[in-house]
């Protein structure tokens, strides 16, 4: 099975890290594939210090917690989706909130499940 994570996913796990989702994220890393689009990179740098205030851990941490979560995490990037998809996507949820739309449209592009707090 393959899994999208949204990437509020990983704010709260980053966050949090013995809370439940990090636990969730444990266990489903370790039997199946587990997505997350390239724009969540950049939202994790320009979170860096929001996050690192929340989550009270050093940034020494914070940054291996963080290397720990992308080394069991695949990247997909929005080029490699087609337009058919994305248009797909854009149809479902243009007016729920279109920055979900990359979200959606890699769901559908891998035939995988959105693990998702918004949705």
């Amino acid at each position: 099975m393959k899994i999208v994570l949204d990437t509020n996913i990983l704010f709260s796990i980053l966050i949090k890290p013995t809370g439940k989702t990090y636990q969730l994220f444990e266990a489903l890393s370790i039997k199946y594939s587990l997505f997350i689009g390239a724009r969540t990179l950049i939202e994790l740098l320009e979170h860096h210090q929001r996050i690192l205030r929340l989550s009270r851990l050093p940034e020494l941490e914070l940054l291996a917690l963080k290397q720990s979560l992308l080394s069991r995490l695949q990247i997909i990037y929005e080029s490699s989706l087609s337009s058919t998809v994305v248009n797909l996507a854009f149809n479902l949820v243009h007016d729920i909130d279109v920055d979900d739309i990359a979200f959606i449209a890699s769901t559908i592009h891998l035939d995988a499940i959105l693990w998702s707090i918004n949705l």
